[in-house]
């Protein structure tokens, strides 16, 4: 469950808008890469595409660069919620929480959701109508997950030197939880 409410990286340009993809790595992220420019400099990478300016980007060019090595996370600078797949493994989804952003899970039998907001949990739950356990990702956290489980959990340490300089909730437009579990609820009837 995710909408981008981009920082940088104008929406104009078609390849800034989430899912963002840097070769086999396709993701999306909820907050803000401060030192993404440095990162492509520092490990001599370069944009998928040339008018890309979005920093969201620095986090999969380094997972695609390392192999998914959660080590790698900690030279990130700034505010970092974000999942992906490696389509060269795609049986496995990457999950990752920084600071600054919530990043929380939903757990069904055989699924797993995860959300900004233990709401849009609660909206995915109802339209399906399946039970999920809801817990919170603890910060520098990163999980494998396989077929809907955990399969592999590591600890990175994420730059706690990152300050909101205008600190948002994590909802900025409340009225869209309404808004889509009305929408899901139309999908759900029709299948």
């Amino acid at each position: 469950m995710h909408v981008r409410d981009y920082t940088k990286g104008p929406p104009t340009i078609l390849a800034n808008n989430h899912p963002i993809r840097h070769g086999s790595v396709v993701g999306i992220h909820n907050g803000i890469i401060e030192n993404d420019d440095a990162i492509f400099t520092r490990y001599r990478l370069r944009r998928a595409e040339p008018e890309m300016t979005v920093d969201s980007e620095a986090i999969f060019a380094l997972m695609e660069a390392t192999g998914n090595d959660h080590r790698a996370l900690e030279a990130l600078g700034g505010a970092l919620a974000t999942a992906w797949i490696d389509e060269r493994d795609d049986a496995t989804m990457y999950v990752a929480r920084g600071v600054a952003r919530p990043l929380w899970l939903g757990r069904g039998r055989h699924e797993l959701f995860f959300a900004s907001t233990k709401a849009a949990l609660d909206v995915v739950s109802q339209a399906l109508r399946i039970p999920l356990t809801r817990t919170e990702l603890g910060e520098g956290r990163f999980l494998h997950v396989r077929a809907g489980q955990t399969v592999a959990v590591h600890r990175f340490r994420p730059d706690r030197s990152y300050r909101e300089r205008n600190a948002l909730p994590a909802v900025r437009a409340p009225h869209e939880r309404a808004s889509c579990l009305a929408r899901l609820a139309v999908i759900a009837a029709a299948a």
